[in-house]
């Protein structure tokens, strides 16, 4: 799996992955990534899942550990472009009910309160 940072409307960081999310390196470098953006201060991070050919239990349960520490840091996490079997699997889990999933990563960004609102 590939993981590529960008930025959306408001600064907002966008992960982009590409390729397979199983379990082992895969889904250490997502959380890696997570904590790293935490640790920079970042509460709204969007995943982007448009290049994702596949995922397992294991990618499903680093996004759900993604997202808890997250909220533990006051932010949240959303989702999107998730198609074929990882939007399947995505909502199988009922993981995109509760991180959110949208169309677009700008779609995603605009969901965001603004940075200084409460429960950003």
């Amino acid at each position: 799996m590939n993981i590529q940072e960008k930025r959306a409307g408001a600064g907002i960081p966008v992960l982009e992955l590409t390729g397979s999310m199983t379990m082992g390196l895969e889904c250490e470098r997502l959380a890696e990534e997570v904590e790293r953006l935490v640790q920079q201060k970042e509460t709204r991070i969007i995943i982007d899942l448009t290049g994702l050919q596949h995922i397992d239990s294991a990618g499903v349960g680093k996004i759900v550990s993604c997202m808890g520490k997250l909220r533990r840091a006051g932010g949240q996490l959303r989702m999107a472009g998730a198609k074929g079997m990882v939007a399947s699997v995505l909502k199988m889990t009922r993981v995109e009910e509760v991180a959110g999933m949208f169309p677009t990563a700008a779609a995603a960004a605009e969901s965001f309160p603004p940075a200084n609102a409460p429960g950003k």
